[in-house]
Parts: C-alpha cells; sequence; structure tokens
C-alpha cells in the first residue's frame, strides 16, 4: 500500500481495524503523529521520493505546500 502509513488498515488476530479491536478488548498500539513545527497541526507519513533520502519516510505537514514543516523519522 504505497503512502498508507498509520491511516493503513490494522490487521491484528484476524481482526480487520482498531475499532473491533477494541471492542475485542485486544490492545492496539497507534504512534500518534507529532505536531507541526511551523504551524502545529498534526503531521502525516510521507516517503521521500527525490534527493539523498529517496525511499525514507518522513512526517510532512497536512497543510502542505502551504506550510512545508518536516520531522524526520527515527
Amino acid at each position: 500500500m504505497r503512502g498508507a502509513g498509520i491511516r493503513g488498515v490494522v490487521l491484528i488476530a484476524g481482526i480487520p481495524n482498531k475499532e473491533s479491536a477494541a471492542d475485542s478488548g485486544v490492545a492496539v498500539a497507534v504512534a500518534s503523529a507529532p505536531a507541526c513545527p511551523r504551524c502545529g497541526l498534526s503531521m502525516v507519513e510521507r516517503k521521500a521520493t527525490q534527493g539523498k533520502f529517496v525511499g525514507r519516510p518522513f512526517w510532512g505537514c497536512q497543510q502542505y505546500p502551504k506550510c512545508s514543516g518536516i520531522v524526520q523519522i527515527s
């Protein structure tokens, strides 16, 4: 799934999504997105398509191109 990031479907022990997991009592660990250092909104996981970091994931502001805040994923 290209670009799914943390918004993708959670499949744990045959449970189709995190809402079903919560109903069944299964603990689901979901990484929370950091706040943008420039505007404060939550960020989305993206993947570099050019430059020396091609293929590496990073956090990018959800308001791009209006806001170009980024955070490296370590």
